[in-house]
């Protein structure tokens, strides 16, 4: 590389001696140069000409549009640096500052460029600050900042160029939503960084490499920083991929400073109350972006540290967060609350992607919701690569996520050791609200989540939605434990073989009320071999709920079904032959589950349903079931599992135990009580307010009040002998409704 930067400093040299005998065209905003608008002076200008432009701030998208000249700043004609902060090209948020794409051989020297958003390039965004496109440049003595490209290099895209020189120049806090913050270089040759006067790449941010990413394998670079956001840069701050988005090691990295010294310890995040200047090393001390945290702390392998962060809207307008977030392998991430740590897309773009490789991190408690932009066919919330491992999802609400029908709102491919757990996903529109991949050896585990109300887009032609859409293949075990299934309105579950020997498991599943739409099926198969134990299917749809199929690999597959309840049985059921069969254990029963139907948990199993302890503990050895269901009572109680998600036993319907706790709104006093009890209520002012008691066995005795109340703390007393008919002795329970949802739940204990 230093040979091929010797003859680019030979070029300059000819360039520069060139550009001296050319013209040379002023810009000067009081009106003595001989313009005023630098693009005016560049369609004015040919080959080979200098535009000189005098400080101000110019609002302007340049556009060299095929002029190969110089454009400088005074920089050029004095040396004196400090033109390139006071002559200023804003983009104002409408395009790249500066774009040089059609094939010109350009040079910019000695400003700063901020505010672009990128040029079109195919169908993507890419270059906030310098668009560059099949053209040769020299960038020297800039300050680019405060760029944003939705696809490639906030400050600098370098696609599919040849010789490209940067010198002395600074770019720092900008952000790309795909790759290299800072800089993206896309399939160029010959990109050198100048090894005297070096440059300075820091506090960008991107989904790949946050300061520096290359796609272009078959070019080494020779990278000489004087400051980069961290002195050891590893993959998250300077990534090179191969075709496959593997990194590979092609980058020669020389730094001399960090612009930030990696924690060695958790870190905690606020986005009302923190600073990216604090330590972020306690709650009072708290930064205030995630994406910050994670450049800021160090991803031990060996004692994995956390980034706490404490309930709040987490936004591109609240906190200035940077989405999508770059997720580190050897971190977790843990929020305060499942429904009050917000992680909010606002529909701009995706929440966060796992790239290849990247292993060993978690995320719990936290809601995750409006991400996606169908104008670029993103993928909604959150993408896992290939070959994660070891990762663990709890907890977690993913909501209202948009997307093309080709996208998913959670894609997870080829992701071994694997669990996503007590989650929910919601109110989804278009494509998978989750699809998984798996390959040989592969081990997934999807239990007690519940997935409702998918949606399809009806704005995008052949739109569909799916809840769950499960690849894969070569003996992958996979298993589905616990899950909910409802009021999903086009494809409830698809299975889909990408080998001989695709096999997935559900187990303890509960199906009902999807497919609203018709001439679809709930749960349609295709070349692979699903087994259900323990299930509910009822109120699926017009059509068979279990459709099977085969198509590119004509093996044999089968559905087996033990243990559960299907609404029609084996009419429910159709398999195409000749290479598909099912079978259907006489342990199987049809007709109504009798579901609970009560204000909370209504697919739980009322008291006389023909679903308990008509499962069986005979299922895949290497399947553990989760010790509790997902009202959070314990998993087996009575003689036997019960069929579907839900386990019946005496307290059927009762939320204390759920598995994210609410906010308390209601309380008791005294409790345990004998005649009376005061109620406390701290209303939000809601049209309606209710307040209903229901004895352990799920049964309404009686509504206290139901009325509008104003916002603030309501009391009243509940006269337990009111009906003339003591309470007998037991436990009761609370239930506080506001305009139609249950908000709050508390056990009374009478004596």
């Amino acid at each position: 590389m230093f040979i091929n930067q010797k003859i680019l400093l030979l070029v300059i040299t000819l360039i520069f001696s060139f550009y001296a005998n050319a013209d040379t065209i002023t810009v000067k905003q009081d009106n003595t140069g001989d313009y005023t608008i630098i693009q005016e002076a560049i369609n004015a200008s040919v080959d080979g000409d200098t535009i000189v432009v005098w400080p101000g701030t110019y609002y302007e998208n340049v556009d060299f549009a095929g002029h190969s000249i110089t454009l400088a700043s005074r920089v050029l004609t004095t040396g004196d640096l400090s033109y390139s902060y006071s002559t200023i090209i804003d983009g104002n948020g409408s395009g790249s500052c500066v774009k040089i794409m059609e094939g010109e051989d350009a040079s910019v020297v000695g400003f700063t460029l901020q505010n672009g958003t990128g040029s079109l390039i195919g169908t993507n965004y890419y270059g906030g600050g310098i668009a560059i496109f099949e053209s040769s440049c020299i960038i020297k003595d800039c300050v680019i900042k405060n760029n944003l490209a939705q696809m490639g290099g906030g400050g600098i895209a370098i696609i599919f160029c040849n010789n490209v020189f940067i010198s002395g120049t600074s770019v720092f806090n900008n952000q790309s939503y795909f790759t290299g913050g800072g800089i993206a270089i896309g399939y160029s040759e010959n990109t050198v960084f100048d090894s005297i006067s070096h440059c300075n790449i820091y506090r960008n941010y991107a989904m790949y490499g946050c300061d520096l990413h290359k796609s272009s394998p078959d070019t080494p670079l020779d990278l000489y920083l004087d400051t980069c956001t961290v002195l050891n840069s590893d993959w998250y701050f300077i990534s090179s991929i191969d075709e496959h988005g593997y990194q590979i090691d092609d980058i020669d990295i020389n730094i001399q400073n960090g612009w930030l010294s990696p924690v060695d310890a958790d870190l905690y995040v606020n986005p009302i109350t923190g600073n990216n200047s604090n330590s972020g090393l306690s709650p009072d001390n708290a930064l205030q972006s995630i994406a910050f945290a994670y450049s800021l702390i160090y991803p031990d392998s060996t004692d994995k540290n956390t980034i706490h962060l404490a309930n709040g809207v987490y936004s591109d307008s609240t906190n200035n967060e940077k989405f999508p977030l770059n997720i580190r392998g050897y971190v977790d991430v843990t929020g305060e609350s499942m429904e009050n740590t917000i992680l909010d897309g606002r529909y701009k773009t995706p929440l966060m992607r796992g790239n290849n490789d990247v292993s060993f991190f978690s995320f719990k408690k936290m809601t995750m919701q409006r991400g996606g932009n169908i104008e670029y066919d993103d993928f909604g919330l959150l993408s896992l690569y290939i070959n994660n491992s070891n990762v663990v999802f709890d907890s977690i609400i993913f909501q209202k996520a948009h997307q093309k029908t080709s996208s998913s709102a959670f894609e997870l491919s080829v992701s071994n050791k694997t669990e996503i757990s007590n989650c929910i996903f919601r109110q989804n529109i278009g494509g998978r609200a989750l699809r998984t991949m798996s390959q040989e050896g592969d081990t997934l585990i999807i239990k007690n989540c519940k997935f409702y109300d998918s949606k399809i887009d009806y704005s995008q032609p052949d739109s569909y939605s799916l809840a769950l859409q499960m690849h894969g293949g070569g003996n992958s075990l996979v298993s589905v434990i616990g899950c909910l299934f409802y009021n999903n309105d086009d494809w409830n579950i698809t299975v889909t073989g990408t080998s001989y020997d695709l096999s997935i498991n559900f187990i303890n599943c509960t199906f009902s009320k999807n497919t609203i739409l018709s001439n679809k099926y709930s749960f349609p198969i295709m070349d692979a071999n699903v087994s259900l134990y323990n299930c509910i299917s009822f109120e699926q749809g017009g059509n068979p709920p279990f459709y099977q199929t085969w198509y590119a690999f004509q093996d044999y597959y089968n559905i087996t079904i033990k243990n559960s309840l299907i609404e029609n049985g084996e009419d429910d059921i159709y398999t195409e032959a000749p290479y598909c069969s099912y079978t259907y254990d006489s342990t199987n029963i049809e007709g109504d589950p009798l579901f609970y139907y009560g204000p909370d948990f209504p697919y739980n199993l009322s008291n006389n349903s023909p679903c308990i302890d008509a499962g069986t503990m005979d299922i895949p050895d290497w399947i553990e079931l989760p010790e509790y269901d997902l009202a959070g009572n314990p998993r087996i109680y009575g003689d036997n599992i019960d069929m579907g998600c839900y386990e019946w036993n005496p307290t059927v319907g009762v939320p204390d135990n759920t598995v994210a706790p609410k906010e308390k709104l209601l309380s008791l006093a005294p409790n345990p009580a004998s005649s009376s009890t005061m109620i406390t209520v701290n209303s939000s002012g809601a049209n309606r307010l209710k307040l209903e008691a229901y004895n352990n066995s799920g049964q309404r005795i009686a509504v206290i009040v139901d009325s509008h109340i104003e916002k603030g703390t309501y009391t009243t007393t509940w006269n337990l002998n009111s009906n003339n008919s003591p309470l007998s002795p037991g436990i009761y329970h609370i239930i506080l409704i506001e305009d139609g949802i249950e908000k709050d739940a508390v056990k009374l204990v009478v004596r």
